[in-house]
């Protein structure tokens, strides 16, 4: 048997290379993604690092029911002193939770600028384009900063890193849920820390649910893993149009 909970890959563009690691908490509704880039290149490179995520805050049904509709309830605060997003929901209802989400980065071991943020998904994309070939992408400057009762809302995050040659960057990207903006607020400022996050990395593989080790292992095609991967989608996030076919 074999245990599996931490994701990852590597890949090589031009001069850079980068390694990327996903791992949830095991105690906490939250998920690091670490990616640790490297110059490869004989000279100081600057990268610029952009991280971007459409907020829903609501079950897969009614976003895939109203999705529109159901964005206009959900509002975006930006905590530059702890270099995160925080989002919520306005309650339809006086019954209705209202739950917190986060998203955080975090640059280690590297010189970094000073961070900017987006909340507000036409600012990112531009009028007319999509997430393939956003607006944002084209523009080295920083986000605009907006925030509040976005009609549209995503959390992006960017900052600009100098490397020297053979020089390693670790960017932290975290994200999380909990039920108010007090524990939301907590749980940014316990991942922040890089000793939390080492950790995190580190109980990856022991907590999961335990495989076969042959299966690991099992050759299947291409078609066969695309009905793999349709299905577990479908199981995670059912709808009636996935339940249809």
């Amino acid at each position: 048997m074999k245990r599996f909970s931490r994701r990852g890959g590597r890949r090589r563009d031009l001069d850079y290379e980068t390694h990327t690691e996903i791992v949830v908490a095991p105690e906490d509704d939250v998920e690091l993604r670490r990616m640790r880039i490297t110059n490869y290149a004989d000279e100081r490179r600057t990268v610029e690092v952009t991280s971007y995520a459409e907020i829903v805050l609501a079950p897969p049904t009614a976003d895939s029911a109203h999705p529109a509709f159901n964005k206009l309830f959900v509002e975006t605060d930006i905590a530059h002193e702890r270099q995160a997003i925080l989002c919520t929901r306005r309650p339809r209802a006086p019954d209705e939770s209202t739950p917190w989400m986060f998203h955080h980065m975090a640059v280690r071991r590297a010189e970094s600028e000073p961070f900017s943020y987006e909340t507000d998904r036409l600012q990112f994309i531009g009028r007319g384009r999509t997430t393939a070939d956003p607006h944002a992408m084209h523009d080295s400057g920083a986000l605009s900063g907006s925030a509040g009762a976005v009609l549209d809302p995503v959390a992006a995050i960017r900052c600009c890193i100098a490397l020297d040659p053979g020089e390693t960057a670790t960017v932290d990207l975290i994200s999380g849920i909990s039920e108010t903006r007090d524990a939301c607020l907590k749980l940014v400022d316990r991942y922040r820390d890089e000793a939390c996050t080492d950790r995190m990395i580190a109980a990856g593989p022991g907590h999961d649910t335990a495989v076969p080790g042959n299966f690991l292992h099992t050759q299947v095609c291409w078609l066969t893993k695309k009905v793999y991967r349709n299905f577990a989608v479908t199981v995670c996030f059912s709808s009636v149009s996935s339940v249809a076919h």
